[in-house]
């Protein structure tokens, strides 16, 4: 299984958030050109599949979550890469709107001063995103979901790690660890030509 991060140490650098003024640079990448940099990509692509070894892409949804720039320009150039490849197998992560607003509804009703509800209250996720776009996917067009719950610890300290967010995702270290598990514990993924509502799996299954 090959992520679009392998493209980081290719010559392009993160851009950030609409607007952010790294965003201008030449060598951002959101400035790539597609084929150019999808050709770097399909080469990876080619040597893993050397010897007819199993070649699964993951990327982002057409966009990107909520819209971030490098996101967006990760799930194009991911696409167009494995075509040049030839490699059918393409997942795209995405957040399971449907579940982000039950998720929502239950934390909007705890108690004031609940990390939860802080996080929620601020955050209607079927407004629009950074690209006007609502946040994730509907779970009619979701096609996995995979059970990361024993990772959650883990995933909450790279949430942490993430110094471009922080200001959105401070609400995550005063979390109580069980409650970030129910909120975070699935990934989903979409995939061109499967339809919703997910299934529980995992994406070599």
């Amino acid at each position: 299984m090959l992520g679009i991060a392998r493209l980081a140490p290719l010559g392009y650098h993160d851009s950030g958030m609409t607007g952010w003024p790294q965003n201008a640079a030449p060598e951002a990448f959101i400035n790539a050109p597609i084929d150019e940099a999808a050709g770097r990509l399909a080469a990876i692509l080619r040597e893993e599949a050397t010897g007819g070894t199993r070649v699964v892409v993951t990327t982002y949804d057409w966009h990107g979550v909520y819209g971030h720039p490098d996101h967006v320009q990760a799930h194009r150039v991911a696409k167009r890469a494995a075509t040049m490849a030839g490699i059918a197998e393409v997942w795209e992560s995405t957040s399971n709107r449907d579940r982000l607003r039950e998720l929502r509804a239950m934390a909007l009703g705890g108690p004031e001063g609940d990390p939860m509800r802080e996080f929620f209250s601020d955050w209607d996720v079927d407004a629009p995103a950074d690209d006007a776009n609502p946040f994730g996917e509907p779970a009619s067009a979701i096609a996995l979901e995979v059970d990361v719950a024993a990772w959650a610890a883990t995933k909450r300290r790279a949430i942490l790690c993430h110094a471009s967010q922080a200001p959105d995702t401070g609400w995550a270290e005063r979390v109580p660890p069980e409650l970030f598990a129910l909120a975070f514990g699935l990934e989903h993924f979409a995939r061109e030509g499967v339809p919703g509502p997910p299934r529980r799996g995992w994406i070599l299954d």
